[in-house]
């Protein structure tokens, strides 16, 4: 593709794909993606999933709001920045 790179960051939650498929129909170079290197070459970065945020943000499998939950699916890549 030749538009703009735009990293979807995959956090393993959420509806990744369709976000993916979305940008691409506007003429997007959109990745699934949690590699740093990527998300550093890109023109835009996209965290999908508003409605399940709280989710990858807690303790795998690990209630939201879980007392002593720590940083899970999304935490882990955005570390990698």
């Amino acid at each position: 593709m030749s538009g703009p790179l735009v990293a979807v960051l995959d956090y393993g939650i959420g509806n990744l794909r369709s976000a993916q498929k979305a940008l691409e129909s506007v003429g997007a170079d959109a990745r699934l993606t949690d590699d740093p290197d990527v998300v550093s070459r890109a023109d835009g970065v996209v965290l999908p999933g508003v409605g399940g945020g709280g989710r990858g943000v807690g303790a795998p499998g690990a209630p939201v709001g879980a007392p002593g939950a720590s940083v899970g699916a999304l935490g882990t890549v955005v570390k990698k920045w």
